[in-house]
């Protein structure tokens, strides 16, 4: 018995050297990692154009010559400005190029929505189309074209004949979803 006791003591004694000599030798190594947030950044591309003139006919029968200037954006190309010259009481100007869409991001993007925001003591409607592009990649342009169309309302006592009447176009850039 003495024997048996013996032998238990020594696997239990060279176990434990194991043991030990495994905690010594053992290491624990580190994995850092950092997660970097995408961007989505649509801007207005292009450069300045004129839509010069559009002729449009009252419903006295006059022809009227319309323009549509579009360029100078703002220094981050996140603001566009449009003029619409001699425009009048009842004018409409049907669906013209308004704006392509650049990625400046660091992935793929679509145009979500376009959405006119307008007095409407001023305009009937403005209507606003978004470039269909379904993926628009970093670096490039949209390949088809935001449209618009005009129309100012039928009233001489609401429209100044040198007035200026503004509005503005929310356009939302998203990642497309998969």
């Amino acid at each position: 018995m003495k024997k048996l006791g013996f032998i238990v003591l020594a696997v239990i004694l060279v176990l434990g050297t194991l043991g030990v000599g495994y905690a010594w030798t053992a290491q624990t190594i580190n994995i850092n990692g950092t997660a970097q947030v995408a961007q989505v950044q649509g801007q207005f591309y292009g450069g300045y154009y004129s839509v010069n003139p559009y002729t449009v006919t009252d419903s006295n029968g006059i022809n009227h010559f319309v323009t549509v200037s579009i360029g100078t954006y703002s220094t981050t190309n996140d603001t566009l400005n449009v003029t619409i010259s001699n425009m009048y009481p009842d004018c409409y100007i049907p669906s013209f190029n308004l704006y392509t869409i650049y990625n400046g991001g660091t992935i793929p993007l679509m145009v979500a929505s376009a959405t006119p925001t307008y007095n409407t003591y001023y305009f009937n409607s403005i209507s606003i189309t978004a470039p269909t592009d379904s993926s628009i990649m970093p670096g490039n342009a949209s390949t088809t074209w935001g449209k618009a169309a005009v129309w100012m309302v039928n009233d001489n006592t609401h429209v100044d004949a040198n007035g200026n009447y503004g509005f503005t176009v929310a356009v939302n850039c998203v990642a497309p979803s998969n």
